[in-house]
């Protein structure tokens, strides 16, 4: 009968899993491993702040290069219109110098024809409207605080003051106007009117004789708002020519402070 063999086979060593999988080694970060990480995003906020900040001032100094020559445009406009209306003020005060002539002359006042031409020229006047487009833009969009250069924004805002008070003579002038007509009225023959106009233009009339009043007293009181007139007139020249000039200058300034 055969032997069986008692012999035992080895026993398969059961595996370890611990040593077949490390644990996992733990590195300790340094002070230098925490800076760099605070200053890459750090450093790159930075940067981009940066550009965009130079980005800003570089559209606003374009920007305010630009409302520069707008500004310098509208007061070469200013200039022409100045130019224009110094030549009607000097005109019309000629006119009303001879206005008042012929009433203070009994012999002068027969000539009713130039009489009653030159009357109703006496309320014919100009508004100095000026070309303010620009700096009006600039205020009411509070885009004036582009202009950096602060003696410029002051000569700038000086220049707009001044034409203020040329507004402010224009109200008198036209408050003598009213005062005028209102003796003018008891003055000239009212009938005549229809014959004075031709459309929208003053024309000589060809009517004789017309008459006036007789009464000097009115016929003074007309002269003196005439002579009113005059004055406010004389005003307006040096106002216009001083705003003249105050642009001239201005200009030249604006001009070299941004190399234009």
């Amino acid at each position: 009968m055969e032997e069986i063999s008692t012999e035992h086979k080895p026993a398969i060593e059961e595996e370890n899993p611990a040593r077949s999988t490390p644990p996992p080694v733990e590195l300790k970060k340094t002070w230098k491993d925490y800076l760099f990480e605070f200053t890459v995003p750090f450093l790159a906020v930075t940067a981009a702040f940066f550009l965009n900040t130079q980005r800003e001032e570089y559209v606003e100094r374009n920007l305010e290069k630009q409302y520069i020559q707008s500004i310098i445009s509208d007061f070469h406009d200013d200039a022409e219109l100045i130019d224009e209306q110094n030549v009607f003020h000097k005109l019309r005060i000629a006119q009303m110098d001879s206005l008042v002539e012929m009433l203070s002359s009994p012999e002068a006042i027969k000539d009713y024809d130039k009489l009653y031409y030159l009357g109703r020229l006496a309320t014919r006047s100009v508004t100095f409207a000026n070309n303010e487009g620009t700096f009006e833009q600039m205020k009411n969009s509070a885009t004036f605080r582009l202009i950096k250069n602060q003696e410029a924004a002051n000569l700038i805002i000086d220049y707009y003051q001044k034409i203020k008070t040329i507004n402010l003579v224009e109200e008198r002038e036209k408050s003598d106007q009213e005062e005028y007509k209102r003796i003018a009225v008891q003055v000239f023959d009212p009938f005549s009117n229809s014959t004075l106009f031709d459309e929208t233009t003053i024309k000589h009339i060809q009517k004789n004789p017309l008459t006036i009043t007789s009464d000097m007293k009115l016929i003074r009181q007309l002269a003196g708002y005439i002579q009113y007139l005059n004055t406010s007139r004389s005003r307006l020249i040096f106002l216009k020519h001083d705003l003249q000039k105050t642009g001239d200058e201005l200009v030249k300034k604006l001009k070299s402070s941004y190399k234009l």
